[in-house]
Protein backbone atom coordinates (compact mmCIF):
# COMPACT_ATOMS: atom_id res chain seq x y z
CA UNK A 1 0.00 0.00 0.00
CA UNK A 2 1.60 3.11 -0.69
CA UNK A 3 1.71 5.67 2.19
CA UNK A 4 2.30 3.14 4.24
CA UNK A 5 5.10 1.24 5.94
CA UNK A 6 8.60 2.57 7.22
CA UNK A 7 9.15 5.10 4.59
CA UNK A 8 6.08 6.86 6.07
CA UNK A 9 6.87 6.71 9.55
CA UNK A 10 10.61 8.02 8.48
CA UNK A 11 8.67 10.92 6.75
CA UNK A 12 6.83 11.45 9.62
CA UNK A 13 9.77 11.74 12.01
CA UNK A 14 12.14 13.62 9.73
CA UNK A 15 9.76 16.47 8.88
CA UNK A 16 9.14 18.14 12.14
CA UNK A 17 13.16 17.76 13.16
CA UNK A 18 13.91 19.55 9.49
CA UNK A 19 11.60 22.15 10.51
CA UNK A 20 12.91 22.51 14.12
CA UNK A 21 16.74 22.57 12.58
CA UNK A 22 15.57 25.35 10.36
CA UNK A 23 13.82 27.45 12.93
CA UNK A 24 16.78 27.37 15.08
CA UNK A 25 19.33 28.62 12.42
CA UNK A 26 16.79 31.09 11.53
CA UNK A 27 16.78 32.18 15.07
CA UNK A 28 20.36 32.38 15.62
CA UNK A 29 20.66 34.12 12.05
CA UNK A 30 18.19 36.55 13.60
CA UNK A 31 19.74 37.34 16.93
CA UNK A 32 23.15 38.22 15.17
CA UNK A 33 21.03 40.76 13.28
CA UNK A 34 19.63 42.27 16.35
CA UNK A 35 22.92 42.64 17.65
CA UNK A 36 24.62 44.64 14.24
CA UNK A 37 21.47 46.32 15.31
CA UNK A 38 22.15 47.64 18.59
CA UNK A 39 26.11 47.68 17.96
CA UNK A 40 25.27 50.23 14.61
CA UNK A 41 22.57 51.86 17.30
CA UNK A 42 25.03 53.00 19.72
CA UNK A 43 27.70 54.02 17.45
CA UNK A 44 24.84 56.53 15.34
CA UNK A 45 24.07 57.65 19.58
CA UNK A 46 27.49 58.55 20.11
CA UNK A 47 27.76 60.08 16.68
CA UNK A 48 24.07 61.77 16.74
CA UNK A 49 24.26 65.71 15.18
CA UNK A 50 21.02 66.50 17.53
CA UNK A 51 18.46 65.35 19.65
CA UNK A 52 15.66 63.98 17.27
CA UNK A 53 18.25 61.84 15.51
CA UNK A 54 19.27 60.52 19.23
CA UNK A 55 16.22 59.90 20.66
CA UNK A 56 15.35 58.11 17.11
CA UNK A 57 18.76 55.60 17.43
CA UNK A 58 17.55 55.15 20.83
CA UNK A 59 14.32 53.70 19.92
CA UNK A 60 15.53 51.76 17.35
CA UNK A 61 18.15 50.49 20.21
CA UNK A 62 15.42 49.48 22.35
CA UNK A 63 13.27 47.66 19.68
CA UNK A 64 16.30 45.72 18.90
CA UNK A 65 16.84 44.85 22.59
CA UNK A 66 13.52 43.71 23.06
CA UNK A 67 12.82 41.70 20.31
CA UNK A 68 16.46 39.88 20.98
CA UNK A 69 15.03 39.41 24.97
CA UNK A 70 11.79 37.49 22.94
CA UNK A 71 14.20 35.46 20.52
CA UNK A 72 16.47 34.70 23.38
CA UNK A 73 13.37 33.28 25.56
CA UNK A 74 11.72 31.45 22.52
CA UNK A 75 15.05 29.84 21.49
CA UNK A 76 15.61 29.15 25.78
CA UNK A 77 18.67 31.22 25.46
CA UNK A 78 17.45 33.18 28.99
CA UNK A 79 15.68 31.43 31.61
CA UNK A 80 12.18 31.69 32.11
CA UNK A 81 12.13 33.17 35.40
CA UNK A 82 14.82 36.20 34.07
CA UNK A 83 12.66 36.99 31.60
CA UNK A 84 9.91 37.33 34.03
CA UNK A 85 11.77 39.16 36.28
CA UNK A 86 12.53 41.46 33.57
CA UNK A 87 9.49 41.78 31.34
CA UNK A 88 6.52 40.43 33.84
CA UNK A 89 5.92 43.66 35.02
CA UNK A 90 6.18 46.07 32.23
CA UNK A 91 4.05 42.87 30.36
CA UNK A 92 1.24 43.26 33.15
CA UNK A 93 1.03 46.90 33.23
CA UNK A 94 0.37 47.28 28.93
CA UNK A 95 -2.09 44.79 28.96
CA UNK A 96 -3.56 45.65 32.01
CA UNK A 97 -4.86 49.92 30.79
CA UNK A 98 -8.05 50.96 31.33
Amino acid sequence: MPGHGPMKALSNIARPLCMCVVLLFAGCSQMELYERDISSSTGSIESARDDAHRAAEYSKRGSAYSEKARYSRAFKLIPAEEYERLFGPLRSRITNRP
